[in-house]
């Protein structure tokens, strides 16, 4: 006997567009289990480098070192001597910009991958961020912008730079389709530059897995490979566990693509029985996102009418030609910490 799930499922992979979604899905799941350890070696290699020039050392100060809300520094100096010498190194290594609350500067000295997540996208509340501890527990984008952002593997271990930058638009493109729905020629590009990034002449090209990956890939683009519900399962919760981590580390979320997305589970039963906790977890924390953003917004609102009652007060004086008392210590004390608490 089918099951209601059985007939939704089929009913939905005989919508070409949307059966092409899934293999571009399912092409870039299967491309970031290929770069799990090209990418870890590597930066295992780059923190080695490291250490050996700066030495054993390790943070003095993990209170002061690891202290912003997202966890990490802000990459200014940090009052920690060695933590300060860890920052100009991997600002060395970088191609663009690092995003240092993704790291707990304290760990840098011995764990490799806490160098690797300040070249990733934001990695959500200090938890969350924490608990990326390897490739295993990195999402694609993560690892795709190691890629992109580490000196160390674009001048080294890629022969053409601009593929891990290819790999991304295909993943962003298809985060933000909100059709939910390519073309054969879309999906037959964008599976493409997938291939591409994995058969990197210099390096990736050689590594078994990325030659099994390949293989797999081909298949699931020339229809050589059957698709079942549970790959449907899989590129499902990977979009919304990406959305999730986005909403949470309080990037623009695609609301289109999540109204699409919540529409669509809705529509579909069995989808619905499996993956209407975790829409719904999205929600709550755009809820909870925009509830900290309106706080935030409320506080600088009452920092600029404080600033202007005291600029109108200082006008005041102005006008009525009373002096200031320049020289009292109290008082420009005063001043100085009201401005810079505004600032």
């Amino acid at each position: 006997m089918v099951s209601l799930g059985d007939e939704e499922w089929k009913k939905r992979l005989n919508d070409s567009g949307y059966k092409n979604w899934l293999k571009v899905s399912l092409a870039l799941i299967e491309s970031k289990e290929a770069l799990h350890d090209f990418t870890e070696n590597v930066i295992v290699v780059l923190h080695n480098d490291i250490k050996t020039r700066l030495g054993s050392g390790k943070c003095t100060t993990p209170s002061a070192c690891n202290m912003r809300k997202g966890g990490g520094i802000t990459g200014k100096s940090p009052p920690c001597p060695s933590c300060a010498q860890w920052v100009i190194e991997i600002k060395k290594q970088s191609n663009g910009q690092l995003q240092w609350k993704n790291a707990d500067p304290t760990k840098w000295h011995n764990l490799p991958w806490e160098i690797a997540k300040c070249f990733m996208n934001a990695q959500g509340a200090k938890a969350t961020a924490a608990a990326n501890t390897g490739p295993d527990t990195t999402d694609l984008s993560g690892m795709l912008n190691i890629l992109v952002n580490c000196k160390e593997i674009t001048l080294k271990h890629l022969k053409d730079k601009k593929l891990p930058k290819d790999v991304r638009k295909v993943r962003n493109d298809l985060m933000h389709c909100a059709t939910m729905s390519f073309s054969d020629a879309e999906m037959q590009g964008m599976v493409d530059k997938v291939i591409a990034l994995l058969e990197d002449y210099k390096e990736l090209k050689h590594l078994k897995i990325c030659q099994d990956k390949v293989k797999l890939i081909k298949s699931l683009r020339d229809n050589e490979f059957e698709l079942k519900t549970k790959d449907e399962h899989v590129c499902i919760e990977t979009v919304l566990e990406s959305h999730a981590l986005a909403a949470e580390s309080g990037d623009e979320v695609d609301k289109s693509m999540i109204s699409k997305l919540r529409q669509f589970i809705k529509e579909n039963k069995d989808l619905e029985r499996k993956f209407d906790d975790k829409v719904n977890k999205i929600d709550e924390k755009l809820t909870n996102m925009k509830h900290k953003y309106d706080a935030e917004i409320s506080r600088v609102d009452i920092d600029l009418g404080e600033l202007k009652g005291r600029i109108e007060f200082l006008e005041k004086k102005l006008a009525s030609g009373q002096s200031f008392p320049s020289d009292n210590p109290a008082s420009k004390d005063m001043r100085s910490s009201h401005f810079t608490k505004v600032l």
